[in-house]
């Protein structure tokens, strides 16, 4: 899909998550001339282009605007491939302040997590709906298709969560909370929830 028929979606992340810690800290750090707003929209638009790319996708259902955006395990050679793709991206989003302190936030969640998943798990990474879409069971319609092909695979899932008021949400699609943690950059504690395979 292309940034044009994307961003409305990207939009509506923005609206959705512009309060949580972890974007709240990249937005205010992105450098650049088009202004930290624009910077996240196209942080939002390079994270869709690469879910197409090397994971999952899914956008809001009918007129509702938002996505998920998961990831999939992947042999290292599409790792490494998607690694490289993603700081390319994070430079030309949010710039290198903003694409140090993702790495660096990253980083930790990313060791944090280590011993609480494995490594078939597929990782919601992003969900979010437009504010006037919320509350009507559309979050649910957007994410209950993946979980139940990660079902069919044989696969749990996982997410991680800075906003409290998340968890009942996702608490009843199967998932529990494995682990809770203070992210160093942000000060901000944050719960990894778990759903295993057929929840």
């Amino acid at each position: 899909m292309t940034d044009d028929s994307l961003r409305p979606a990207a939009e509506a992340l923005y609206l959705a998550l512009k309060d949580d810690p972890f974007y709240a800290a990249l937005e205010a750090v992105a450098d650049r001339p088009d202004g930290p707003r624009e910077a996240m929209l196209r942080y939002y638009l390079a994270s869709m282009a690469e879910a197409e790319r090397f994971g999952l996708l899914s956008l809001a259902p009918g007129k509702a605007r938002g996505a998920a955006i998961w990831w999939l395990p992947q042999p290292p050679a599409i790792r490494d491939e998607k690694a490289v793709a993603q700081q390319a991206a994070l430079q030309a989003a949010i710039g290198s302040r903003g694409r140090a302190l993702y790495n660096r936030i990253c980083a930790f969640m990313s060791d944090a997590s280590a011993d609480l998943t494995a490594q078939g798990d597929w990782y919601l990474s992003i969900l979010g709906l437009h504010p006037d879409d919320q509350g009507q069971g559309l979050g649910r319609a957007l994410i209950e298709p993946m979980i139940a092909r990660a079902d069919a695979e044989g696969a749990a899932t996982y997410l991680e969560t800075f906003v409290p008021r998340n968890h009942a949400f996702y608490r009843r699609l199967g998932y529990r909370e494995a682990g809770a943690f203070t992210e160093p950059e942000t000060d901000s504690r944050y719960s990894l929830m778990r759903r295993p395979a057929g929840g």
